[in-house]
């Protein structure tokens, strides 16, 4: 469940309140373009676009690179079926990619998957870990002119050598759906960038294609309705001023995990994810692996 102080319940309240009183703005408000600047700033990315959940982020990202009929885009075997239905609601062909011990992409078989056709790939930071060779991998799709996308859905807060999960491949795509690390009230998503083409077409494209830079209503491009409302703006900027406390505590949930459990991985029974010491890990879920 999510967790809202009485401090975040008494902000939260009042706001929502002004709007029901019709002295705010139930959508394309002021306080979805806060939440946009606040995220961004906090990821360190030059831009930022919220949208109604992380599954219209990928779909938008996929469509604004122009995947079509013909491209491919390699994925994870291990994650949530939106990474691949956003491949296939654009018309391209997913790619499956073997997973190594962490549920991390297997560097060796994504080098093997990719093709002439291979367009994008999407890395998931599954469970909130980043990969550690992610630098490494990168630059390997910087070379060929591959697009790399992160599906940071778990990895709010996740970092790498002090480099936030979202501000490290093209685009960074989050989830704040309920069960996350934050949430904007049930539903709700995140696209990250530093690319100013590419935040101006995303923008867009998530707000019915209209132009973004025009103070008439024009619309240039043939997009879709995935807007975040003010409400769930609202709640999200509460959660997001917690955001480095909720991490905090998780990783102190997770010492207690390792302490408790650790008779069982000394005895060779169950293995803890492992990753290097540049890695802060938020663990939006705690992975134990079962070795015998």
């Amino acid at each position: 469940m999510p967790f809202f102080s009485e401090d975040d319940i008494d902000e939260i309240i009042p706001q929502l309140e002004e709007i029901l009183k019709g002295n705010g703005f139930f959508t394309k408000g002021p306080k979805v373009k806060e939440f946009e600047k606040s995220f961004s700033e906090y990821l360190g990315s030059k831009y930022g676009v919220a949208v109604n959940s992380c599954t219209s982020a990928l779909e938008i990202v996929l469509k604004a690179i122009g995947i079509s009929d013909g491209d491919e885009v390699i994925v994870p075997t291990q994650t949530f079926v939106s990474t691949a239905s956003c491949v296939v609601n654009n018309g391209g062909t997913p790619i499956f990619c073997e997973i190594n011990h962490n549920h991390l992409v297997d560097f060796d078989d994504l080098k093997a998957k990719i093709s002439d056709s291979t367009k994008a790939v999407i890395i998931v930071h599954f469970s909130g870990l980043i990969h550690p060779d992610i630098w490494e991998i990168k630059k390997y799709l910087e070379e060929r002119n591959i697009y790399l996308i992160e599906d940071a859905a778990h990895a709010h807060g996740a970092k790498i050598d002090n480099i936030f999960a979202g501000n490290i491949g093209d685009f960074g795509c989050f989830s704040f759906y309920s069960t996350k690390i934050i949430t904007t009230g049930g539903e709700g998503g995140f696209i990250s960038t530093n690319d100013e083409k590419f935040f101006n077409l995303c923008s867009s494209l998530g707000a019915i294609g209209i132009d973004k830079k025009s103070n008439d209503e024009i619309y240039i491009n043939a997009g879709s309705n995935n807007r975040l409302t003010e409400f769930q703006a609202i709640i999200g900027i509460a959660q997001l001023n917690k955001l480095e406390s909720f991490v905090k505590h998780r990783i102190l949930i997770a010492d207690v995990y390792k302490n408790k459990l650790s008779q069982l991985a000394d005895g060779g029974f169950i293995k803890f994810q492992e990753f290097p010491q540049n890695i802060r890990h938020p663990y939006w879920r705690f992975i134990v692996l079962i070795e015998n």
